[in-house]
């Protein structure tokens, strides 16, 4: 839904920051589309020498990134 947003602000983050925390423990919902930005921003990161962390992931979060085998791209473990 606001896929375009998150993109901005993520983007935003990194030229700021080397490291941002992607704190994903409210997390009740999330598509496809989300989760792909993640995995494209998480293997985008150390190349330019940043950092993306999710941390806290949600119970729902975890299930969706398990569901689509992405736990170990996201570097997101179940708990």
């Amino acid at each position: 839904k606001n896929i375009a947003k998150l993109y901005n602000t993520i983007k935003h983050a990194l030229e700021v920051h080397n490291t941002i925390e992607i704190n994903a423990s409210d997390v009740t919902t999330i598509d496809t589309a989300t989760l792909q930005l993640l995995v494209s921003l998480k293997k985008d990161a150390p190349c330019l020498n940043k950092t993306i962390d999710i941390i806290y992931p949600s119970a729902r979060f975890i299930e969706s990134a398990k569901l689509l085998d992405l736990l170990s791209i996201l570097d997101v473990t179940e708990s």
